[in-house]
């Protein structure tokens, strides 16, 4: 039996419950983007104001530290505003005092010490001894001989290739920290790659998932190139790699990077002949702590150095002749500097 009116009135009862849902689905979605929004505010703060803290040891409060000391440099682009830490540890001579605000003692030195002065790192390495200059480092492993070698070829480098550069295991990577905003780096190798498995070159690094990789490698379509690859941690995407450029077979292969603050750029040359630099001017403000996604390690410094990889797992070498590292003053235009 069909009461009149009865279907109407139940039809407008679901319309009425279907407005009251629409309306708390829209509030909930307002005060979901609000409370974002005012997350992503405190964090932005958090952020800032953590870039301009002096970052000293507990228990030691920092008077005065300059910007060249602590490794800090107000970012230009892409990042306006920020100020970012590049050089890792900061370090710095100040004045302290004890909790309760009391100047700690100045202890004189012992009486008949000798200055005993550090000599200067060389600008260029030769590779010409059996151990590794103390600049340089490497990657975890407590087994450097599968790594590298100085002895197997004299006045070289060897990288035998072994994982991904982002690789957090068994990787070859050699390199020395970056201890200047402004500095010029270079290196030469001989590597014949097989595939588009085998790479090797120079590379800006901070860690794993914070790097600008400049290679040489082979694929089907363009032969033996240079191209370079990059980690963007807080970018939408996070990694990104140019086009190749085809390069000559079977001649060794001088790379370079200029750094500018927050400004790098890449250049080649083959058998001393003119160097053709990367159109591409890359982010060098993403070798810092900030620029992480939140909860990751950090505070390492950026590193510059030599890298090799073979993922095939046939540890096919690479060989590098030297390698120069000159820290400098800015530079506008870094194609007129004739020589890293």
């Amino acid at each position: 039996m069909r009461i009149p009116g009865h279907a109407l009135t139940a039809r407008r009862g679901r319309h009425r419950r279907a407005g009251l849902w629409r309306w708390v689905t829209i509030a909930l979605l307002v005060v979901a983007v609000g409370a974002s929004l005012v997350a992503g505010v405190a964090y932005a703060g958090f952020r800032y104001e953590d870039a301009r803290s002096d970052r000293a040891m507990p228990g030691v409060r920092i008077e005065y530290v300059s910007a060249t000391t602590t490794g800090l440099f107000e970012q230009t682009a892409p990042h306006y505003g920020e100020i970012w830490y590049d050089l890792g540890g900061h370090r710095a001579m100040s004045r302290t005092t004890t909790a309760e605000g009391i100047p700690m003692e100045v202890v004189p030195a012992p009486r008949g010490l000798t200055p005993q002065p550090h000599p200067p790192t060389r600008v260029r390495e030769e590779f010409d001894e059996d151990t590794l200059p103390i600049a340089f480092q490497w990657l975890r492993s407590p087994c450097p001989d599968e790594l590298f070698s100085l002895r197997e070829r004299k006045g070289h480098l060897r990288l035998y290739g072994r994982e991904t550069i982002g690789s957090l295991f068994r990787q070859a990577l050699v390199a020395r920290r970056q201890q200047s905003h402004c500095y010029s780096a270079s290196t030469i190798v001989e590597f014949e790659p097989e595939h588009f498995q085998q790479m090797a070159g120079l590379v800006c690094y901070y860690n794993s998932s914070k790097f600008h990789y400049f290679y040489v490698s082979r694929d089907e379509e363009s032969g033996k190139h240079v191209r370079v690859m990059s980690a963007l941690p807080d970018q939408v995407t996070s990694d990104a790699c140019t086009p190749p450029i085809a390069i000559a077979e079977g001649v060794p292969i001088e790379l370079r990077v200029e750094v500018d603050y927050e400004r790098l750029r890449f250049a080649y040359r083959m058998k001393e002949g003119v160097w053709q630099w990367l159109p591409q001017q890359f982010d060098a403000s993403i070798l810092s702590d900030e620029a992480s996604a939140p909860g990751l390690p950090n505070f390492t410094g950026a590193f510059v150095g030599m890298a090799c990889q073979d993922l095939a797992g046939t540890a096919t070498p690479a060989d590098f002749d030297w390698f120069v590292y000159r820290e400098r003053e800015y530079v506008g235009d870094v194609s007129r500097l004739t020589n890293p």
